[in-house]
């Protein structure tokens, strides 16, 4: 029995094969994500090419009022201290991980703050929230405009990147130039 979504990511491989064989050129956003092109497609490695991705200079320009304006974004009391996630909860961005620390974390540090930023949580991940009591620490803002990403940024005290796999990583490129601290997994990206 073959699954709907099973269907519908084979439907979309096949797609992205047909546009990567018909390319002149194929461009990865890391040198992770062109090996991991070339793996699935070698007959297209001579025409993958590694483009960096770059951070926009507003992320440069950070100052205290940008911290606050963050702060209100994301409605955390100034005197909070404040973990981030910015990205999708997908699999391989290991939220559960991530909150089974802040778990940790949070036991012994009640100023501490969880806030997710541009996904959703899926329902195990909230339940696994509801479970360890930390409903009221843990929260999310599905939407942030991309000119408030700089102030989200200098809002945090660190931002989190449990991630399992990675294509590049923006939002630790885009938390250093903001001048905020990262706590990452290791991985090739």
């Amino acid at each position: 029995k073959v699954s709907i979504r099973g269907a519908v990511l084979r439907r979309v491989n096949s797609w992205v094969l047909e546009g990567i064989k018909s390319a002149d050129a194929c461009l990865c956003d890391s040198l992770s994500t062109m090996s991991a092109v070339v793996d699935h497609y070698p007959e297209v490695a001579p025409r993958v090419r590694c483009q960096r991705l770059g951070v926009d200079e507003r992320f440069f320009a950070v100052d205290v009022e940008m911290r606050a304006r963050g702060r209100d974004l994301l409605r955390v009391p100034q005197q909070a201290e404040l973990i981030l996630h910015v990205g999708s909860c997908v699999p391989r961005k290991n939220l559960p991980a991530l909150i089974d620390a802040f778990g940790a974390l949070a036991a012994d540090r009640a100023r501490w703050q969880l806030v997710q930023v541009g996904g959703c949580f899926t329902r195990h991940q909230r339940r696994q929230i509801e479970q360890l009591g930390l409903a009221g620490r843990i929260r999310q803002e599905h939407h942030v405009a991309d000119e408030d990403l700089p102030s989200v940024y200098a809002a945090a005290d660190v931002v989190a990147v449990p991630s399992l796999f990675e294509g590049f990583g923006l939002p630790v490129l885009e938390a250093f130039a903001a001048g905020t601290p990262v706590v990452a997994s290791r991985n090739a990206a």
